[in-house]
């Protein structure tokens, strides 16, 4: 086996050598003795861009005193029920992102209306106060 030395380039590697498996492996594995890799799941639809304007529409709205403000109470007051080991951050931000679904809901209706496609009805039922 042969010895690698290592260019002086930080006083670490001085004096550094390594052994070399030139004789015993090559840097690509044997094609033949390989399989392909089996990729499942994964989050290929995640845009952290899209999320945090999602979060910042809530925030204005919850600033702002929308009708919105309704799905976000009524969650913050189910979570602090269903959920007290839940810091209040925690809290603010799931119900924070409750109250913008039922934006986004509401709004994909309403495109839905205004090109005249056909509209299912929402996933998730529109809560009246």
């Amino acid at each position: 086996m042969a010895l690698k030395k290592f260019n002086p380039t930080s006083a670490g590697r001085r004096f550094m050598t390594v052994l070399t498996f030139d004789e015993i492996t090559k840097t690509t594995p044997e094609k033949s003795l390989t399989e392909p890799k089996k990729r499942t799941g994964g989050r290929n639809s995640y845009d952290a861009h899209a999320r945090k304007s999602c979060y910042l529409i809530g925030v204005s709205m919850l600033r702002c005193g929308s009708e919105y403000r309704s799905f976000y109470d009524a969650e913050r007051e189910r979570l602090a029920s269903e959920r007290p080991g839940w810091t209040a951050k925690r809290s603010h931000l799931a119900a924070l992102r409750k109250m913008e679904k039922a934006f986004l809901r509401d709004l994909w209706v309403q495109w839905r209306k205004a090109v005249n496609l056909p509209i299912v009805r929402p996933y998730h039922p529109r809560i009246n106060n």
